[in-house]
């Protein structure tokens, strides 16, 4: 959530994409493995009427990656190896 705030603001309109997940496939109580963030992500989210700063206030990334289609599901994998981060940047 932080990440994808952070895009928005350094670099709103460069080609860049993370990816923020479980091995473990699914996040505490929710059905999400983690999300992608784009440099995209908080203006599509302001454009459905969410605020990021109040998501990201209330730890609610789910909601806010979800109402946007940006969530990774991929359900349980039965490992809880490691947590992934992965970015792409395309200049």
């Amino acid at each position: 959530m932080a990440l994808a705030v952070t895009l928005a603001q350094i670099a709103p309109h460069a080609k860049v994409a993370a990816l923020v997940a479980g091995s473990d496939g699914i996040d505490g109580p929710t059905d999400a493995a983690g999300a992608f963030a784009f440099s995209d992500s908080v203006t599509r989210a302001i454009s459905k009427g969410l605020d990021p700063s109040s998501a990201l206030k209330h730890n609610d990334a789910y909601t806010f990656f979800d109402s946007i289609g940006d969530l990774l599901r991929v359900g349980p994998t039965g490992t809880n190896v490691t947590d992934l981060m992965i970015g792409l940047a395309n200049y």
